[in-house]
């Protein structure tokens, strides 16, 4: 069999073992591409050692990869090469012995939580007050361009506060189901990696937009299983979160960049300065390990210089 076809064999098992799509994904494309170094060089998979291995990463590195990339591909490396060894393909896992490369900052990008406000207030300002008349219309099959206009307006607003409030992930957001969310008791149901369930909550303001939110999607769409759909009714995509986040960046004309996973990255910070436990913040999120959730405590230095300058009056 070919580099390519054990691949494939690992692409079914990554699923079976119920990794991420977005995991899935990264991996099977950096694979992929060592089985293209692998085919150029001549060399089999079973002949793959430590030399090789080392060689494919100093070739990264010269291409200019960033240092998070590559240390992304040391692990897909990692794990399926264990994958090959479990199933008594090679002698030994030679990409256990792999060193991830030094001087990576896996500090998570957040935001102060004025400039997420003054981002969700932009988005609720936009909702201007001739949409609000739409809920009084008794036709709402989504045949007016008012409505529509309307209901992208709305979902907008209510999909990007809830990925604040909540701090789940863009995988988890559009994979949301009507099912799983309680807006009497501000609460929803979420699935994350591995299929493990947690409950994460939302404020009572928010309650209100998402009942409406919620008619609004039924009056145009029908009952619809999926939370977050796109103006045609389908389920939004994690590209096309990220894509409708951008295009509204670009109408606010701002300098305020973020990506969706900064909205959780900027919530867990807050939380965890307003006093919040590592473990609760750490169950709020989903970790399976209290290790990953403590990346938050670390201090950046720009912001350790804004706290020390906080202080130091009246120390002298």
């Amino acid at each position: 069999m070919r580099c390519k076809d054990f691949v494939e064999l690992f692409k079914g098992y990554a699923f079976f073992k119920k990794y991420s799509s977005n995991t899935v994904r990264s991996y099977i494309a950096d694979l992929n591409d060592f089985c293209k170094y692998l085919e150029k060089r001549k060399i089999d998979l079973k002949e793959v050692n430590l030399r090789v291995l080392r060689d494919y990463v100093y070739l990264l590195m010269e291409r200019g990869y960033e240092k998070r990339t590559v240390a992304r591909r040391i692990s897909a490396l990692k794990t399926f090469f264990s994958f090959l060894r479990k199933r008594e393909v090679i002698n030994k896992n030679w990409a256990l012995k792999l060193k991830q490369p030094r001087g990576i900052d896996y500090l998570p990008k957040a935001v102060k939580l004025e400039e997420m406000k003054n981002f969700i207030d932009r988005l609720k300002n936009s909702l201007k007050k001739e949409f609000w008349a739409v809920f009084n219309l008794e036709e709402k099959d989504g045949k007016s361009r008012r409505i529509k206009k309307a209901f992208l307006k709305i979902r907008n607003y209510v999909m990007f506060r809830f990925l604040f409030e909540t701090g789940v992930r863009v995988s988890e957001l559009v994979s949301l189901k009507w099912s799983d969310v309680n807006i009497d008791k501000c609460e929803v149901r979420v699935f994350g990696k591995g299929r493990k369930e947690r409950v994460v909550f939302f404020t009572c303001e928010l309650a209100e937009m998402f009942r409406k939110y919620k008619e609004l999607q039924k009056g145009i769409f029908g009952g619809k299983k999926v939370v977050f759909v796109n103006v045609r009714g389908d389920s939004l995509s994690s590209r096309g979160v990220r894509f409708i986040l951008s295009q509204l960046l670009k109408e606010f004309a701002t300098k305020f960049k973020i990506t969706p996973h900064v909205f959780r990255h900027t919530l867990a910070t807050v939380l965890l300065e307003r006093g919040m436990s590592l473990r609760a913040i750490q169950e709020l999120l989903g970790h399976s390990n209290v290790a990953t959730t403590q990346v938050y405590t670390k201090v950046s230095p720009q912001r350790l210089i804004e706290e020390y300058r906080r202080f130091e009056k009246g120390m002298m």
